[in-house]
């Protein structure tokens, strides 16, 4: 099955051979989004100007927007990057969280209903009176 699917691909690289090649699909996409951006915000200045950058030999125009636009999309391809390694874990927390009413939530009302408890018993009421009495850093003798 994988000789199969390397022969496929090895024969795919001589028939793009035979095709017109299009403009490579970075700069279609750099012209549509700067397009698009110049459109809708014709006056924004961080959007349409253009800063010229010389390093020695070399001269290039940066532009604010298509920085900004590439750092958050490398952002977020790289936290995508890090959290698929915890994919599992991260599905467990979900489960967890979407099952807490079923699981905590409503058996403990059920049993304090059933029960008849009231709403100011338990840990935490004992808690608060713990609390109430304690006096900070007196000894007892």
């Amino acid at each position: 099955m994988f000789a199969a699917a390397g022969d496929m691909a090895f024969a795919c690289s001589y028939a793009l051979d035979t095709l017109k090649s299009s403009p490579p699909e970075n700069k279609v996409m750099k012209k549509a989004l700067l397009i698009r951006a110049r459109r809708r915000w014709p006056k924004s200045k961080f959007i349409n100007r253009e800063i010229p950058i010389r390093l020695e030999k070399v001269k290039f125009n940066m532009n604010m927007f298509r920085l900004s636009w590439r750092t958050a999309y490398g952002v977020l391809a790289s936290f995508l990057a890090i959290a698929l390694t915890f994919f599992s874990d991260m599905l467990g927390l979900l489960g967890a969280l979407g099952y807490w009413p079923l699981i905590v939530y409503i058996p403990m009302e059920m049993h304090i209903v059933q029960n008849k408890i009231a709403k100011a018993s338990g840990a935490i009421h004992g808690l608060y009176k713990g609390l109430k009495a304690y006096k900070a850093f007196q000894i007892k003798e």
